[in-house]
């Protein structure tokens, strides 16, 4: 499949699962908020129908309470009527607010067909045998009557009502009818609330049902292949990491650990071999005639040869031992535990051996030719750059003894380092005082007889050890990336000589500057 139909799939897939769970979460969201409102809207029924009931109780007891004060008020003395009227016409108030307060709440109308229903409000309040409204608004008026009429005995304010008060009717036939009607009124509320609070909890409970199955459906069709795919994903995205932290230290043709690796580990082993009082050896390997190879017979061949040339050396040492390739065809294996010199030269002989078998590339035999240089800790080093520098230095001795040999460290190299340390600071000092002369060679014609040219050399004087010859310090100041500098100021002198003698007339034909390789690169 092509990368475009497997993009254009995947921002599909990525669509439709972005769209089902925004939309699930909508759903869930709608049903939680439906049912938060049903909740509320329970809660606020339930407040409702409470403060009706407590309205019905109170109606009750004023009832009652009305008929016994006006009971009370004719047949009390002359001196304790007129609070007892006091306290009827504040019952009779009270119950026509709580009255009026009712039939709103209620919101009952006397037109209603619901009149006629036994379960209804509207049948308590206006239909047989109760007529609550009828008792109701009788009782507010003779109360009133009543207290009008006591009012004008006792020569209190009343409304102007001139009836006596036995032509009011308060008796208990009232209270008991009003009592009667207001017990049913309260029953018809208790079950008219039962009801609603019954038919909001089933919708309540057909809403949280509802919800979890959604919540179940979006975990199984959205969110678990979501899981699935973040989880895969996941481990990609891990796998990727692991590769590029392997690719990090590791070389990407051998397999083996890189120079990055070695640089950060290699103090570590150092310590290590410190604190358990053991000797580590560091061999570095150089194959003979890898450029040979490449040349003759090809970069896969050379390939071939260094990766055949890493797996050998794996084979040949312990797990506890460290093997990393420097880069071309450079290689360096740190071994723990050593022991002794002779273990060490054993051990390197070995490994050189097994190096050195021949290899077979698409039917051609080759020989590697590996040449190795050892330096051990502490006792020719006791830090990581040195000991790969004295490393490479028998390496080097053990090439000059002709290849496929192994050297160790020596005094004799160590005295060589500390010259050519100090050859490099003389170099460094040379460069900075323009020190070094041109030497000038003339060229001469065969047929002619005459100068053609002249080529310009490099000559170093030193001021305590006279003459050092090229052959000397031009390799150090090679490997040293000194040769531009000295370049530079060797052409700056040869153009300089060059000019006086064109200006005194000296026919000098062409000038040639000899430069090395690492002043072209």
């Amino acid at each position: 499949m092509s990368q475009q139909p497997v993009q254009s799939v995947s921002r599909k897939l990525i669509l439709l699962i972005k769209t089902g769970y925004w939309l699930a979460l909508t759903i869930i969201a709608a049903m939680v908020i439906a049912s938060f409102v049903l909740l509320q809207q329970l809660m606020a029924q339930q407040q409702h129908n409470h403060a009706l009931l407590d309205i019905v109780s109170m109606q009750k007891a004023l009832s009652q309470r009305i008929v016994f004060l006006a009971g009370a008020t004719g047949a009390a003395s002359r001196d304790k009527q007129p609070a007892l009227v006091t306290a009827l016409k504040q019952a009779t108030g009270e119950f026509e607010t709580n009255y009026d307060r009712l039939l709103k709440e209620t919101g009952a109308d006397p037109l209603s067909p619901a009149r006629n229903d036994p379960k209804s409000i509207e049948y308590v309040l206006f239909s047989k045998p109760f007529h609550l409204d009828y008792f109701s608004v009788g009782l507010v008026a003779n109360g009133d009557r009543l207290v009008s009429s006591f009012a004008s005995q006792l020569g209190m304010q009343s409304d102007g009502y001139k009836g006596g008060g036995d032509r009011v009717g308060l008796d208990a036939s009232v209270a008991n009818a009003t009592m009667s009607g207001y017990a049913a009124l309260g029953q018809r509320i208790s079950a008219f609330a039962d009801q609603k609070s019954s038919n909001i909890l089933d919708l309540h409970r057909t809403l949280f049902f509802a919800t979890l199955g959604v919540i179940v459906l979006v975990a199984l069709f959205i969110f678990r292949p979501m899981s699935n795919a973040i989880l895969r994903k996941t481990r990609e995205l891990v796998d990727a990491r692991n590769s590029m932290a392997f690719i990090a230290v590791h070389d990407g043709l051998t397999g083996l650990h890189n120079r990055t690796f070695l640089t950060d580990h290699f103090d570590t082993l150092i310590k290590g071999a410190h604190r358990r009082r053991e000797r580590l050896a560091v061999i570095q390997f150089d194959l003979d005639r890898f450029k040979q190879i490449n040349d003759t017979l090809g970069h896969a061949a050379g390939d071939y040869v260094l990766v055949v040339t890493a797996q050998r050396m794996r084979d040949s040492c312990r797990a506890s031992d460290l093997c990393a390739r420097l880069g071309g065809d450079e290689f360096v294996m740190i071994l723990n535990g050593a022991g002794t010199t002779e273990d060490i030269h054993a051990l390197a002989k070995r490994i050189l051996g097994e190096i050195n078998e021949p290899i077979t590339f698409q039917g051609t035999t080759i020989m590697p030719g590996a040449s190795a240089g050892i330096a051990v800790y502490p006792v020719d080093a006791d830090n990581a750059q040195d000991l790969l520098v004295h490393a490479d230095l028998a390496l080097y001795s053990a090439k000059k003894l002709g290849g496929g040999n192994f050297s160790f460290f020596s005094e004799e190299l160590r005295r060589e380092l500390d010259y050519r340390k100090q050859l490099e600071q003389d170099i460094r000092m040379a460069i900075a005082n323009r020190s070094f002369e041109v030497y000038f060679q003339p060229q001469v014609s065969l047929t002619s007889g005459k100068i053609s040219g002249i080529e310009a050399l490099v000559r170093w004087r030193h001021e305590t050890r006279g003459m050092i010859s090229p052959g000397e310090f031009i390799p150090v100041a090679e490997k040293c990336g000194f040769m531009p500098d000295i370049g530079r100021i060797v052409i700056s002198k040869a153009i300089e000589e060059a000019a006086e003698w064109n200006r005194a007339g000296i026919d000098f034909g062409r000038i040639a500057v000899n430069v090395s390789d690492t002043e072209l690169r």
